[in-house]
């Protein structure tokens, strides 16, 4: 249920060491966990959060019901998905984007390391960022 924690790990200590810190200022980067306590928590705050998924062949269903369950707790949420499972071609993304609805705000193509944390800056540098 926690999802493969290596790659989720690797994103967020660039996230937190990026431009020497500047995401852990805007931001509060959580650990990888599991769906029940990331629920938890969520129904707890108010305004919007981001969520991270890492798309295996394995994992893809079960992360559109997280992202699902997600959504119905904070319409706010911007929920992100990556990994080898996630479309890589263009094409194939907008008819990934068209068949899952509002599952997807974000799908990363490629190495996420970087774009997660220039998506973090953006979204929080007060422009409203557009995804």
């Amino acid at each position: 249920d926690n999802g493969p924690c290596l790659s989720l790990g690797m994103l967020l200590a660039t996230a937190r060491s990026y431009q020497d810190g500047a995401v852990n200022e805007r931001c509060e980067l959580r650990r990888v966990e599991d769906p029940a306590t990331f629920f938890a928590d969520l129904e707890t705050r108010e305004g919007p959060a981001v969520l991270l998924l890492s798309n295996y062949t394995w994992s893809v269903e079960h992360n559109f019901e997280v992202a699902r369950r997600a959504r119905e707790i904070n319409p706010e949420i911007v929920i992100v998905h990556g990994g080898p499972s996630t479309p890589k071609y263009e094409d194939d993304c907008a008819a990934w984007f068209a068949a899952k609805g509002d599952l997807v705000d974000v799908a990363v193509r490629g190495e996420g390391e970087i774009t997660l944390a220039e998506m973090l800056l953006a979204l929080t540098d007060g422009g409203g960022a557009d995804l």
